[in-house]
């Protein structure tokens, strides 16, 4: 595994120092380079928590991947560079507002000259920037209002709110329980296998832009710039892996096998 090559996959450019101006350009460009997609559980390749397989995946094949992928390559390339990093869980919100798995999330919290900073590149679309882990204060961003706010002494809660504060929705709740990789081949297994988690349900890959956001789910194409977003109907198979192509970089050599599928 070669920090170089990582810092030039993501589009980092000049020399990474242990600074809120590097960390802050590392989350930056890795969301703009380095999409967020569960592609592999569709094309028949298991997931495996294995740093040298996400290094792989993401430096050598310029593919992306979900949170276990994205979020564990994020921590080592940290600590590679000389950030205080220490690896968390989460668990996101489900639709019908109860929460998921206690490691259904893997995401980080960097400790700098006495601030602590959640950075996180593998929630899709989330947050460009590191957000101050401070309770309940406010952190615009791109027209999205987020705080913390506590819940019991070591559980706390991350919400987003879109319109300028008025209410927000939940997007997660988390300890400062520090965790390490080999904590997550559960979750791993559950979240690219089970019915009950939206990623064996639809294929996904999206990528932050200057302007907004690039969405593939299954044959609907999603282009956001600001607040307005347009939307694209796809033809068929071909189609998909040809935006992928196209506008992700990603080919696929695998033909498509959805993991619900019946034998």
């Amino acid at each position: 595994m070669n920090l170089s090559k990582y810092l030039q996959r993501i589009g980092f450019k000049g020399t990474p120092a242990v600074d809120f101006k590097t960390l802050k350009a590392l989350q930056n460009t890795h969301m703009q380079h380095v999409p967020f997609e569960n592609l592999d559980i569709h094309y028949d390749t298991y997931i495996e928590i294995d740093l040298d397989r996400f290094y792989d995946k993401v430096v050598q094949q310029g593919r992306g991947g979900f949170c276990f992928e994205l979020n564990g390559l994020f921590n080592w390339a940290l600590k590679e560079i000389g950030f205080d990093v220490t690896m968390l869980s989460a668990a996101v919100v489900r639709e019908d507002g109860t929460y998921g798995l206690e490691l259904g999330h893997l995401t980080n919290m960097v400790n700098l000259n006495g601030q602590r900073w959640v950075v996180d590149v593998g929630f899709g679309d989330s947050f460009p920037d590191p957000l101050e882990f401070v309770m309940d204060k406010v952190q615009v961003q791109k027209e999205r209002w987020h705080k913390f706010s506590q819940l019991s002494e070591n559980r706390y809660q991350y919400s987003v709110s879109e319109d300028e504060g008025t209410s927000y929705k939940h997007w997660w709740n988390f300890s400062l329980t520090p965790r390490q990789l080999s904590d997550f081949p559960s979750a791993c297994h559950y979240m690219q296998t089970s019915p009950d988690t939206h990623f064996t349900h639809k294929r996904v890959c999206s990528i932050a832009t200057p302007e907004g956001r690039l969405t593939l789910s299954d044959l609907t194409l999603r282009t956001r710039i600001g607040k307005e977003q347009v939307i694209e109907d796809l033809a068929d198979e071909q189609a998909f892996l040809q935006v992928l192509r196209e506008r992700f970089n990603i080919t696929l050599y695998k033909s498509h096998k959805p993991p619900l599928e019946k034998a």
